[in-house]
């Protein structure tokens, strides 16, 4: 509104569209953003109302390295993304039985008339899956085994990333309840959701 108000002035909005939309209480509102008020939802071809404003792409990815830069850059952006960062920039980890790629997809079961691989939802409304717990909790332990093992003196930073805040909870209070601790001076564990983190601060 206030931008509407000075048709004199320059104003220079950087950002993006496919940013998480705010919360607002206006509920039509709801999945509106400064981008789509101005129809501006395409990179291939962007048109915007009610006149064309001039747009300047910023298509350089600095957070991931190249594999994950690609996977977002086809999902989201068309393909048009360059990544500032270089597959070498990777540490290296080395895991018995385990042939981890730079991105590695590993299945698991959901079914809604089983008890252990149906979702559940709290009284609040999020949601988790216990065998994907599990599963990732496991993991994680065995990654760290394998860290130990190697015996290298540098820290590792692990970062286990919940679609939803009850899936990260459970995770991580499984995490604290085993008896070691997997969490180790050489292995920092972090869990959250995708508000957690920046996207490079772990290994």
């Amino acid at each position: 509104y206030v931008i509407y108000q000075q048709p004199q002035s320059q104003f220079i909005i950087a950002g993006d569209p496919f940013q998480i939309q705010p919360m607002v209480i206006a509920e039509p509102w709801q999945e509106e953003n400064i981008y789509t008020l101005v129809g501006l939802n395409d990179f291939q071809a962007p048109q915007t109302v009610p006149h064309q404003f001039q747009i300047t792409h910023l298509t350089t990815q600095y957070r991931s390295i190249p594999p994950l830069g690609q996977l977002f850059s086809q999902f989201s952006y068309a393909g048009i993304l360059t990544h500032q960062r270089l597959l070498t920039e990777k540490r290296v980890l080395k895991i018995r039985g385990l042939g981890l790629k730079a991105f590695t997809v590993i299945t698991f079961p959901v079914s809604k008339f089983d008890s252990i691989y149906k979702l559940q939802r709290l009284e609040g409304g999020s949601v988790y899956q216990i065998y994907s717990a599990i599963l990732t909790v496991e993991l994680t332990r065995y990654l760290v085994e394998n860290i130990l093992l190697g015996r290298d003196s540098v820290s590792w930073k692990i970062g286990i990333i919940c679609p939803y805040l009850a899936q990260a909870s459970l995770v991580e209070k499984m995490l604290s309840a085993r008896s070691p601790s997997p969490d180790h001076a050489q292995v920092h564990i972090m869990t959250g959701t995708i508000h957690s983190f920046q996207g490079d601060e772990c290994d």
